[in-house]
């Protein structure tokens, strides 16, 4: 009987020789992926609510972002805080009153000429006009001070500056209280302060201010224009407001969230938003006119304010107003937490989805014969 040399099939085992991964350990395994995998599946919903209401919240939150502000005008409306000290240089002002100084008063002359007092401060009938008292030949040196003792913002003043179509600026300080220590107080080195009670007008003629620049300093609310009307001509010319961002890809450590271009007409009111006694909430800057703005025909002032953004309000002719925030996608672009949410999550999601076809791989490579 002759027999096949053909060898008969083989069986084939289940466990290699040399084979160094066994099947208990791609057991373990498999189960310590699929473990994993089902823990982040069911985490993952968790972290899309948690990731929504970072959105949400971002969105609907007050954004405190800060803005700055310059603008051309000729007519500014400041609110100043009593708690806050407020020093201006009136040097080369014209005082007018309506009612007279006191005798002994040495910081003042009064200027008897009507012609004068007609062509600074209005009617000799209504007005007493002061020129700051010459000191060696030269006139003294006047400080105007206004708060700073501490009082609260309904012992203020307001102050409004403009100018005039001959050149003039003009400067009026409104106390809100009539209490003497609440008035205005002006002094020079060496001399005890005048304070003055009721409206305090101040003038800087053009013929004596077309060699000097002047700057007011404030840490107030603020009106910059008015309404647009045929009887008013003291409108805001031109601006531009600018709302910023932290940001670690500047120089400067911010980055322009958004902006917009002020036009003529518009009126632009900041006022304070985080509380009525907080003087530190309220905006700062600066009114400046120049000695070639002094010059020309009818000047300009330029306006400076920084402040928060929800500070900001415009109103244009024709509009019923808006406020100045950064749009929808500019909070989320701009918001460090929703950027660091977005990017963990969707690198969570990317590595979820790796994960599972791993696992699939596994359980595929198992089940083969």
């Amino acid at each position: 009987m002759l027999r096949s040399s053909r060898p008969g099939p083989r069986l084939r085992s289940p466990r290699r020789a040399g084979n160094r991964r066994l099947d208990h350990f791609v057991d373990r395994n498999d189960q310590f992926w699929a473990a994993i995998t089902a823990v982040l599946l069911r985490v993952l919903p968790w972290c899309l609510l948690l990731y929504i209401a970072l959105v949400v919240h971002a969105i609907v939150q007050s954004s405190h972002w800060p803005f700055a502000l310059s603008a051309d005008a000729r007519l500014v409306e400041l609110t100043l805080d009593a708690s806050s000290l407020t020093q201006w240089d009136i040097s080369k002002a014209t005082l007018c009153r309506h009612d007279l100084l006191p005798e002994d008063t040495s910081i003042y002359e009064k200027i008897d000429d009507i012609a004068v007092i007609r062509r600074r401060c209005g009617t000799p009938r209504r007005w007493h006009a002061y020129r700051p008292a010459s000191e060696n030949g030269a006139a003294a040196e006047l400080t105007a001070r206004i708060g700073g003792n501490g009082q609260p913002r309904s012992h203020g003043a307001t102050v409004r500056l403009s100018t005039l179509a001959d050149g003039r600026l003009l400067v009026r300080i409104a106390p809100f209280s009539t209490q003497p220590a609440d008035g205005v107080a002006i002094q020079t080195a060496g001399q005890t302060p005048l304070t003055l009670n009721g409206d305090v007008v101040l003038v800087w003629p053009t013929a004596q201010t077309q060699n000097m620049s002047l700057i007011f300093p404030y840490t107030a609310a603020l009106r910059i224009g008015q309404d647009v009307t045929t009887s008013r001509h003291e409108l805001l010319e031109a601006g531009h407001i600018a709302v910023y961002s932290a940001s670690d890809d500047t120089a400067g450590g911010r980055s322009v969230v958004d902006s917009i271009e002020l036009l003529e007409g518009d009126s632009v009111q900041i006022a304070s938003s985080l509380g009525e006694t907080e003087a530190e909430a309220l905006p700062r800057g600066f009114v400046r006119i120049t000695a070639e703005q002094m010059a020309s025909t009818w000047p300009q002032m330029k306006v400076v304010a920084f402040g928060l953004s929800n500070q900001v309000r415009i109103e244009r002719y024709g509009d019923a107003g808006l406020d100045f925030q950064p749009s929808m996608w500019a909070r989320l672009t701009h918001d460090s937490w929703v950027v660091i949410a977005t990017l963990v999550l969707f690198g969570s999601l990317s590595a979820l989805a790796t994960l599972a076809e791993a696992v699939r791989l596994i359980r595929r490579t198992n089940l083969r014969p």
